[in-house]
């Protein structure tokens, strides 16, 4: 199924069974006491609380460690214990839970708790709640999702031990200094290989939102707060906005279908931000629901990052996960909402009708890139992805990170590296050894010395290509770079064993090696990799060097070729 996915609207969902104005602003009003409809904008949405319902707070500096804030009624101290771990302060809290650092005395490490609030109703509901957060993260072993170590329970309360990570959330990352977009593409590419492996797992996170992405010290991702979790649907038809409508009208042909919502026009509940449930009945704690169970009118979410079948007060599926992911990626990227308006009324309309705003003009972000989001924030979940993982691939294409494997060069690069700094230090030993042998009162070879010291060169190359040449040969970009080795030190030895029949004066010599050299390199720089084009502008201007100050030639040799090693090395590590 396929369309242009440059134009997201398409009309409203229902002709002709559009919901009132007003009828919106009431439910607003209801879900959000003390502010208008039009005054909980995304803004709001994003500044409610300090801090997000999830596994850690916006910051988990070490150094916040050293003080401990006021201990409030309800909240445990640092002396408090939780079963086997010792409490060592608040790191943060949200609508439901409050989260702590804790020391686990028995396997010596940091990890985080995670308990229903005091103040929160401490229900059979909200305890089942905790754990099937528990029970979906338990599911899951990867690397881009925080781990839950143990769920138990401590005075009639449950609580979470999870993995501690030192980090702050997507939001406190983008606000701590300025990121390029291929930082943040990278971030959230990580984020989004965690999405998909929660769906891999059948699990729908359901509150997928910059809040419960964390980012820790090194740049590395973790997806997070998995309260709103529920087993993964199977396809369903039904799931389309033509489903969307066909459900509303049979359920309500008066008002069913609406341009941002159920017929009762319910708003889901914030989880990150005090929460607001605006449910018809209470939470049926079922650990992982059945995605086919009825929820009563019940959305649950972050309503600036839900699609349009959750505001319509349908079950999410992975799909529904992928829409709040390409909110998430288009808000960090271009530092505003795409379906941002006056109101977070105008919010939903605008996501119903598949409004979304253009990017700033001067927004240095691949087209290809924003062409995989906006399929992405399609309305309709049948003409987004099919999958996360077809989502990610769509966006390391857009973004050039897709690589060919013939063209990988991150294949044999710890080799290459090697590589980089033994034949340098191969060529020092053997400039040191020729410059004590040579004629007194000379910097410069003989003829012979000097075609012996190239072919020793040539065993050191060849010993190394056939010791790595698992990893050497493994790719076409590899061999390349090996051949361009192998040409240029034959060459050389060619070049000097002819000296040497010819009787070309060493100074002589060592000026065509260099020209010859820096020739070869320019070819390279052409085929291979761009950065050899560097190394021929060394060798080029070596041999200029070379032919003003003969006398030292061979000094200006050694440096010319370690200048070249130098330059590989540092492009070969990046």
């Amino acid at each position: 199924m396929t369309r242009d996915h440059g134009d997201n609207k398409r009309g409203p969902l229902a002709p002709g069974t559009q919901s009132q104005p007003g009828d919106w602003r009431d439910s607003y009003a209801a879900a959000f006491p003390g502010s208008s409809a039009d005054e909980v904008t995304v803004d709001t949405l994003a500044n409610m609380s300090a801090l997000p319902d999830s596994s850690h707070g916006p910051d988990t500096n070490a150094e916040d460690e050293l003080s401990e804030p006021t201990r409030r009624p309800g909240y445990l101290g640092e002396s408090a214990r939780i079963g086997k771990y010792a409490v060592l302060r608040q790191l943060g809290e949200g609508g439901m839970g409050v989260v702590y650092s804790a020391y686990d005395e028995e396997l010596d490490r940091r990890v985080a708790l995670k308990l229903i609030r005091p103040g929160r109703d401490n229900s059979p509901a909200n305890q089942a709640r905790m754990q099937r957060e528990a029970r979906a993260m338990a599911r899951m072993s990867h690397p881009n999702v925080v781990q839950v170590y143990e769920v138990g329970r401590w005075e009639q309360q449950v609580y979470l031990a999870m993995e501690f990570v030192q980090g702050r959330t997507l939001g406190s990352w983008l606000k701590a200094q300025p990121r390029t977009w291929q930082q943040v593409l990278d971030v959230m590419v990580q984020a989004g290989r965690g999405l998909s492996a929660a769906h891999q797992a059948d699990i729908v996170h359901g509150d997928f939102k910059p809040d419960n992405i964390l980012v820790d010290e090194h740049g590395h991702a973790r997806v997070m707060d998995f309260g709103l979790a529920r087993a993964a649907p199977r396809t369903d038809p039904d799931l389309s906005a033509s489903g969307l409508r066909r459900d509303a009208a049979a359920a309500d042909p008066g008002a069913a279908t609406s341009r941002a919502g159920p017929a009762s026009g319910a708003v889901g509940a914030v989880d990150a931000e005090p929460e607001h449930r605006h449910t018809s009945e209470p939470d049926d704690g079922v650990p992982l629901p059945d995605p086919g169970r009825s929820h009563g009118g019940r959305v649950a979410g972050t309503p600036a990052y839900m699609a349009a079948e959750q505001h319509a007060g349908r079950q999410p599926d992975v799909r529904t996960d992928q829409f709040s992911y390409a909110v998430t990626l288009y808000t960090a990227l271009y530092g505003h909402h795409p379906f941002a308006g006056g109101s977070l009324l105008e919010l939903v309309i605008n996501v119903s009708d598949g409004k979304i705003r253009p990017p700033p003009a001067d927004s240095p972000v691949p087209p290809g890139v924003h062409a995989a989001i906006v399929r992405a924030l399609d309305r309709d979940p049948e003409y987004r992805f099919p999958s996360m993982s077809d989502l990610l691939d769509a966006l390391n294409r857009g973004s050039g990170r897709a690589r060919d494997p013939e063209f990988d060069l991150s294949v044999a690069r710890p080799q290459r590296v090697m590589l980089s700094m033994i034949i340098p230090a191969s060529i020092l030993a053997i400039t040191v050894v020729l410059i004590v042998y040579s004629p007194e009162g000379s910097l410069l070879p003989s003829p012979a010395s000097n075609a012996i010291a190239g072919a020793v060169i040539n065993v050191v190359l060849f010993a190394l290509i056939f010791a790595f040449r698992g990893s050497f040969f493994k790719n076409t970009i590899n061999r390349r770079v090996m051949a361009w080795l192998v040409v240029s030190s034959l060459a050389m030895l060619v070049h000097r064993t002819a000296a040497v029949v010819l009787g070309t004066p060493v100074a002589t010599t060592m000026v065509n090696d260099l020209l010859m050299l820096g020739a070869i390199a320019t070819m390279a720089g052409i085929a291979i990799e761009r950065w050899i084009w560097y190394a021929a502008g060394v060798m080029l201007a070596g041999a200029l060097l070379c032919a003003a100050f003969p006398a030292v030639s061979s000094l200006i040799l050694v440096g010319s070729l370690v200048a070249v090693f130098l330059l590989a090395f540092r492009f070969w590590s990046r």
